[in-house]
C-alpha cells in the first residue's frame, strides 16, 4: 500500500511539474526552473531520476563461473520480479543442462537488461521497449538477442525465455 501511495504522489508531482522537465534525445532531461536549465544524465536511473540497482547472480561458483548481470546502465527501471523469475528459471536450466553436458564449457556472464519505457538514458537511445540479453566469454561479447518486452508478460515466458537463453549460451 506504501509503494502505490509512493507512485501516485510520483505521479501527482510529474503532472504537476511535467512542463518543467524536457525529454532529450540523447536520453537525458532538461529541467527547467527560476535558476535556470539543468541537463541530467539519466543512464542507469528509472524515468523518475531514482537510480537502477544492478544485481549480480553467482549461478555457478567454480569452474566454469557462471554470473548473471542485470544491467542498471542498460536498464530503465529496477529488476522486476517477472525478471528475476526468468533469471532464476534460465540459472536453474543451466545448471542442469551442463551437467548433463560432456561439453568443455570456459566462464561465462550473461548481462541482461529492460527497457520498458524507454524515455530516457540507454533505453531512449535504443528505442526499442525489450527485453536484451548479452553474452559474454572471457569478458569478450560474443552474442546478444532481444524480445519485445510484452513477451516477458507471458504465462509461458519463463520456461520459454530461459530456454532459449540457455540454448544460445551453450551453443558456443
Amino acid at each position: 500500500m506504501k509503494k502505490l501511495l509512493f507512485i501516485i504522489a510520483i505521479l501527482i508531482f510529474i503532472n504537476v511539474y511535467a512542463k518543467d522537465i524536457e525529454y532529450n534525445r540523447d536520453g537525458s532531461i532538461t529541467v527547467n526552473s527560476k535558476d535556470g536549465k539543468t541537463v541530467v544524465n539519466m543512464d542507469g536511473k528509472t524515468i523518475l531520476g531514482i537510480p537502477i540497482r544492478s544485481v549480480t547472480m553467482s549461478v555457478k561458483e567454480e569452474k566454469p563461473v557462471i554470473t548473471f548481470v542485470y544491467a542498471a546502465e542498460y536498464s530503465d527501471e529496477d529488476l522486476p520480479e517477472k525478471i528475476r523469475n526468468i533469471m532464476n528459471a534460465t540459472s536453474k536450466l543451466m545448471l542442469r543442462e551442463i551437467g548433463k553436458s560432456n561439453s568443455k564449457l570456459t566462464d561465462l556472464k550473461l548481462v541482461f537488461s529492460l527497457c520498458r519505457y524507454c524515455k530516457t538514458g540507454y533505453c531512449k537511445r535504443k528505442g526499442k521497449k525489450e527485453f536484451t540479453i548479452m553474452f559474454f566469454e572471457k569478458n569478450k561479447k560474443y552474442d546478444e538477442f532481444s524480445v519485445p518486452y510484452i513477451e516477458t508478460l507471458k504465462s509461458d515466458a519463463e520456461s520459454t525465455l530461459s530456454a532459449l537463453i540457455v540454448k544460445k549460451a551453450l551453443a558456443k
